[in-house]
């Protein structure tokens, strides 16, 4: 796929109790085809390398006050100017370097949102996108339509509602389970899952999502951080943090 995109399923492990007897495993691991999503660190690698966006980032955090009548008043704004964004990069620079590292640091600071968004006025076909901005980006730029801040890292399997039959009124037309899950559970223990254990895979297969995005790939840099050579010709190593994830409650 073009673009760094990759297609692959992912697994989750349905729970299983025990009726009539029946001797069960504790659990069984059903397959989830369709999650489509890119590297989230190979895309900030190549935004801060070729983008111009990449010249407004903040790469130094502060504290911003505001002089009201001779007293000083704390402006909570960006989140390059929070606690949590100042407090991360403290605990940066005052952490044991890499072995024969003399770059400077920096914390790129990740945004995430994601939501189901309908492809047509008529019918149910949807797309569940998860995207990611820059905290280092102020708001005002990243919020203009134009500045084509935001950027899709990942599409969560979408499927009809068929998955939910004879639970209509269980308002889960939002499941992201495929429409076999029903006949795998009907093959696997001879009856159809539950309201409930439906909520519950759900949950699972968010999460199974995300383990595939915060892979180790992601996880190394985290620890470690990546060297990235700047639009200005300075290398310098950068570590990912994730500070917000704005998200509706998709296993509701």
């Amino acid at each position: 796929m073009k673009a760094g995109w990759k297609e692959s399923s992912v697994s989750i492990q349905v729970p299983l109790c025990v009726k009539n007897q029946q001797v069960l495993p504790d659990s069984i691991t059903f397959n989830v085809p369709g999650f489509h999503f890119r590297s989230i660190v190979d895309l900030y690698t190549r935004i801060i390398t070729i983008s111009s966006q990449c010249y407004d980032f903040v790469w130094t955090p502060f504290k911003e006050y505001y002089n009201n009548h001779g007293v000083e008043e704390r402006v909570y704004s960006e989140l390059y100017s929070s606690d949590a964004f100042i407090d991360e990069y403290h605990k940066l620079q005052n952490s044991p370097r890499e072995p024969n590292c003399q770059h400077e640091r920096l914390i790129v600071g990740l945004m995430f949102w994601s939501d189901a968004t309908l492809m047509a006025n008529f019918g149910t076909a949807k797309l569940w996108p998860i995207y990611m901005a820059f905290g280092n980006s102020s708001k005002y730029l990243r919020g203009r339509p134009a500045s084509n801040s935001m950027y899709d890292v990942a599409y969560l399997p979408s499927v009809s509602k068929s998955v939910i039959s004879n639970q209509s009124n269980s308002g889960s037309h939002d499941a992201q389970l495929p429409d076999n899950f029903q006949d795998f559970m009907k093959n696997s223990i001879g009856e159809t899952a539950s309201p409930s254990l439906i909520t519950f895979c759900r949950r699972e297969l968010i999460h199974s999502c995300w383990s595939t995005l915060l892979d180790e790939n992601f996880c190394t840099a985290y620890s470690h951080g990546t060297l990235i050579l700047f639009p200005d010709g300075v290398t310098r190593r950068v570590y990912p943090r994730i500070f917000t994830y704005s998200a509706d409650y998709p296993e509701k």
